[in-house]
């Protein structure tokens, strides 16, 4: 049992059948005709052919059947004896051997009645048809027409130029370009171009150097839909756009140098000076993204008025317009560099040496720079992200460009845009950024501390000192130091109470001091 899909082919003695011969011949006479009307160069020169062969048979035909055998036998002998120096009849010269021949053919009124009555409806139909043609494609007569010569009988076919990826101007009005082939095409080195097949396939030309006369045929109805430029290219502009604490910034005078996508290691040649990808003239025609205004009507130019890859204003403008976005101001606009730590460190060598010469000691007790260069990100940087190879590079390969070279311009705040509640809110998220970095945090515990340390240590001894100015140097010193140590007994005391362990340092201290009072050891046992 078979299923109802399942073709069975027909018995071997049903193939020689009547019914089989007939289905044959259908099938072969099927096939011949789809053949001979297809819309290739082939079937069009043998449509010109058979048609035009017709023609001339019929018209040999009416024109030897105005006259009887005998006639024509005479007409032909005497224009042959004319030819050979032969004794022609009376009355009969070269000339009008010659004459008689002419209107024999040309002459025959009933003939050509007949075969203008054959040709008047092959042309009407052709003018029918080119007026259809070209109210469909909304194009001239005379366009439609030599469209109809070209596409059914391959007569005369135009030759379109395509070099740095348009169009010639010349040839812009051609029959190919408005309608479709069939037609040559040709593609200087410099180019490529896109058609599209009737049933939607892509046919992609390269240059067409090393062709017949370099040129291409290009098949029935095969349309033009883009042409590309295969040199390198040319950009620049400008981006703007907020970083991540609101700050309006443009980068202005962005140079950079693309192309169509070459493939990896591309090798130049001179039959290939600008090698390419086909599938990247593919991707730049259908995928490249459409501009869009809002109440604004697009303009009614066809595709290959602009040559591929374009402008790659777009995916330049996201890469850059992310970076921004991504980085508070300070990470890509200003650093403390090399210069500025170079002074900050002999801020703080001056800083030290003047302590030494008021303490009178010696060393060197320089600390550790309080400003450090913030997170940076240098130009070089960012030219990188255009050529990761998981990022920006391939992101462009698939869309059918490269990117040959970048300079990414410079960054610019103009002053006179930047509202007072962005700098405030730029101050505020500087000082979050600070309060959040344990680091940052660190160093202003440290200075916190010996900022309180210096006040303590500055304000004490100037009280004493108005206090007791009359008394002795030997009294002024024991109270000082006296005055010492009950602070640090006290903050030990301090510790005692809340059930802290005590901090060596003041231990050392109390023992320091006590060695410095060595006659006034009362303090020790007082306390």
């Amino acid at each position: 049992m078979t299923s109802a899909n399942t073709i069975t082919p027909p018995a071997a003695a049903g193939r020689f059948s009547l019914t089989g011969v007939i289905n044959w011949f259908v099938e072969m006479l099927n096939r011949f005709l789809n053949w001979l009307f297809a819309l290739r160069h082939t079937a069009a020169s043998t449509r010109s052919t058979v048609v035009w062969g017709l023609f001339y048979l019929i018209a040999i035909y009416l024109i030897a059947g105005s006259h009887s055998v005998e006639q024509w036998g005479e007409v032909f002998g005497n224009l042959l004896k004319g030819m050979l120096s032969l004794p022609l009849p009376e009355g009969v010269t070269k000339v009008s051997a010659v004459t008689d021949l002419l209107w024999a053919v040309f002459g025959n009124l009933e003939a050509w009645d007949h075969l203008l009555a054959l040709a008047a409806p092959f042309w009407l139909m052709q003018r029918i048809a080119a007026i259809y043609l070209s109210d469909i494609f909304e194009k001239e007569e005379s366009v439609a027409l030599e469209f109809i010569n070209q596409a059914a009988f391959a007569a005369d076919y135009n030759t379109v130029r395509i070099r740095e990826g348009k169009i010639v101007e010349a040839d812009q009005n051609s029959p190919v370009v408005q309608i479709g082939g069939p037609g040559y095409v040709m593609v200087e080195l410099d180019s490529a171009a896109l058609f599209e097949r009737p049933d939607g396939t892509v046919h992609i030309i390269p240059p067409t150097v090393g062709e017949w006369h370099s040129k291409v045929v290009i098949e029935g109805f095969e349309r033009i839909r883009q042409a590309a430029d295969l040199r390198d290219l040319q950009g620049s502009q400008e981006i703007s756009s907020r970083s991540r604490d609101g700050i309006p910034v443009v980068a202005k005078d962005i140079q950079y140098s693309y192309s169509i996508y070459r493939g990896e290691n591309a090798a130049r040649t001179l039959q290939t000076p600008y090698p390419f990808v086909e599938k990247a003239v593919e991707s730049l025609a259908y995928k490249l993204p459409r501009m869009v205004k809002p109440g604004v009507q697009p303009l009614n130019k066809p595709d290959w008025h602009s040559p591929l890859p374009g402008k790659i204003v777009g995916p330049i403008q996201l890469e850059l317009g992310s970076f921004v976005s991504k980085r508070s101001l300070s990470e890509f606009l200003a650093s403390i560099g090399a210069p500025e730590e170079d002074a900050l460190r002999s801020r703080e060598d001056e800083l030290d040496k003047m302590g030494r010469q008021l303490s009178g000691r010696n060393g060197n007790n320089a600390g550790e720079i309080l400003f450090k260069p913030a997170v940076f990100t240098a130009r070089s940087n960012i030219t990188a992200l255009f050529y990761d190879e998981a990022g920006f590079k391939k992101r462009a390969a698939e869309r059918g460009f490269q990117l040959n070279w970048i300079g990414v311009g410079t960054w610019v705040t103009p002053a006179e845009i930047i509202p007072a509640n962005h700098l405030e809110a730029w101050k505020i998220s500087r000082e979050n950024f600070l309060r959040s970095d344990p680091e940052e945090l660190k160093k202003l515990e440290q200075d916190a501390r010996l900022q309180e340390s210096l006040r303590l240590i500055q304000s004490m001894p100037v009280a004493k000192f108005y206090e007791l100015k009359p008394a002795s140097d030997g009294e002024l010193i024991d109270k000082l130091v006296g005055d010492y140590y009950e602070r640090i007994q006290s903050a030990i005391e301090l510790f005692e109470r809340d059930g802290q362990d005590l901090p060596q340092v003041l231990l050392a201290a109390l023992s320091v001091l006590n060695d410095v009072r060595g006659i006034n050891q009362r303090w020790v046992g007082d306390n």
